[in-house]
């Protein structure tokens, strides 16, 4: 079971990276599921999230591809995942070792973990509303 512990709307690109600058130092959580249909802002918000701790918003880019990026800052690992690519989630790179890792770590399309996604502190889901409005709710699982 998830529950709302926080909702935005954000207008614009520029906006979504202020809010998840701000959820970044809001919540002390590591692991955090990103949910939101293609075009939905994801990346835009890993990018606010992890410029919170000093990772170039320029350096942050989607690794649907090459599935996980690690950003370094100050000697510091931050893990970028993405799970597109996969329609059923097998761990066939370390996953649960990075989950585990005490990094921070987002994880774009959380969803395909299935019942998994509850092993997550946070999830954040993000919705568009037209071209650049995004509601933006924030969930806990409840353990």
């Amino acid at each position: 079971m998830t529950i709302l512990i926080d909702s935005f709307t954000s207008k614009g690109e520029e906006e979504t990276i202020e809010i998840a600058r701000g959820i970044a130092n809001k919540y002390e959580f590591k692991t955090i599921g990103l949910s939101g249909d293609l075009g939905a802002g994801k990346t835009i918000f890993c990018k606010g999230y992890f410029s919170a701790f000093g990772v170039l918003p320029e350096n942050i880019v989607s690794p649907s591809f090459n599935i996980v990026n690690i950003y370094i800052n100050d000697k510091k690992e931050y893990f970028h995942i993405d799970l597109y690519r996969y329609s059923h989630f097998e761990d066939d790179f370390g996953f649960w070792d990075i989950i585990s890792s005490g990094n921070y770590v987002l994880i774009e399309w959380a969803e395909r973990l299935g019942k998994d996604i509850r092993e997550l502190d946070l999830l954040i889901e993000i919705k568009k509303l037209n071209e650049n409005k995004r509601l933006i709710n924030v969930y806990k699982f409840e353990k």
